[in-house]
């Protein structure tokens, strides 16, 4: 399994590329250094540098291999339209979206559209919340042709 995380606030950043990590504790070490940015939430901008960027044969995209996003936010999009065609843009790719979002409800529907199917739509309460998230996103990748998270985490 190959994993990249971007984080997004008013800026982007990548933390890392598909090819950085071949072992899940380097991975899950890497993971726990990431910090919060805080700022504007540019969604799009994520969405489109990980489209562009991030599924490129040079950051280590395998074309075999599924891509799947998972955008992970804390509030409305600073651009929902922006936001709406970047997703777009995604789900043309034949990229799977899911959308997970802390404290959602003013931005359920920014969500819904971002994740490639309706089941692809996450909510937590607050940050600490997400742990109960992963065994149901676990069994979720593990439905189909995903690779079971649970070999990860």
């Amino acid at each position: 399994m190959q994993v990249s995380v971007v984080s997004f606030s008013t800026r982007v950043m990548e933390n890392f590329d598909l090819k950085r990590y071949q072992s899940k504790y380097e991975l899950l070490a890497a993971i726990d250094t990431i910090p919060y940015l805080s700022g504007t939430t540019h969604t799009d901008e994520a969405i489109t540098f990980a489209v562009q960027h991030s599924f490129s044969a040079v950051s280590g995209d395998r074309t075999q291999a599924p891509n799947v996003i998972i955008v992970l936010t804390d509030g409305q999009s600073s651009s929902p339209s922006q936001t709406m065609h970047a997703a777009y843009q995604a789900h043309s790719a034949g990229i799977t979206t899911f959308a997970i979002g802390i404290r959602t409800s003013d931005y359920i529907g920014e969500l819904k559209y971002i994740a490639s199917d309706p089941q692809n739509v996450f909510q937590a309460s607050n940050f600490n919340a997400l742990d109960q998230l992963q065994n149901v996103l676990s069994t979720k990748f593990c439905e189909g042709k995903y690779i079971c998270l649970t070999s990860i985490m």
